[in-house]
C-alpha cells in the first residue's frame, strides 16, 4: 500500500495532496474490502473516505472559519476533485469486477510523472533512461506508448 504523502516530503500543490490523499485512502478501502471478500460500489467507497477523513481531521470548518483560510485553499474547486476522487473509485471498483488480463493498469502516478518530464522538454529515450529501463528502441517505444496513454487518461492531444 501507498505512503500517506506528507507536507514535507516535497512541495506541491494542495490540489495534488487531496487527489494523492484521497487516491491512497480509496486504494486502502478497496484493499480492506477485498481482504473480506467483498466489493464496495464507488458511492459506498466515497462515503467511507468521507468517513476515514472526518477522523483523521476533524468536523469541516464553518462558514465563519472558512473565510480565513489562505487564498490557495479558497480557490480550490472542490467539486472537480471530489468528481475526480468519484472517477478514481468508479476504475478500481471496476477492476476489482473484472480482474484483467496481461500486464497492470499504469498507476496514475506515474503518468503524471511521464507527462511532467514530457513537458519539461525531456524525450521519450531520455525518459526511458531516467526510468531505468535503457536506450534501445525498445524502450523509447514502450515509454512512447506510455506517454500516448497517459496524455489519453489525462485529455490531452
Amino acid at each position: 500500500m501507498a505512503n500517506l504523502p506528507s507536507g514535507g516530503e516535497s512541495a506541491f500543490s494542495p490540489r495534488e495532496f487531496w487527489k494523492k490523499t484521497t487516491r491512497f485512502l480509496l486504494n486502502h478501502i478497496f484493499e480492506e474490502a477485498a481482504r473480506n471478500n467483498k466489493i464496495p460500489t464507488p458511492d459506498e467507497a466515497i462515503q467511507r473516505m468521507h468517513e476515514l477523513m472526518a477522523r483523521l481531521v476533524g468536523p469541516p470548518a464553518g462558514h465563519s472559519e472558512a473565510g480565513n483560510l489562505p487564498k490557495e485553499l479558497r480557490r480550490l474547486d472542490l467539486g472537480r476533485m471530489e468528481r475526480e476522487a468519484h472517477h478514481y473509485a468508479v476504475d478500481l471498483y471496476h477492476d476489482a469486477l473484472r480482474p484483467r488480463k496481461g500486464a497492470p493498469r499504469l498507476r496514475p502516478e506515474y503518468l503524471d510523472q511521464l507527462l511532467r518530464w514530457h513537458t519539461a522538454g525531456l524525450n521519450p529515450r531520455k525518459i526511458a533512461i531516467k526510468l531505468g529501463y535503457g536506450s534501445s528502441a525498445e524502450a523509447k517505444d514502450l515509454v512512447t506508448k506510455q506517454l500516448r496513454i497517459a496524455k489519453l487518461r489525462r485529455g490531452k492531444k
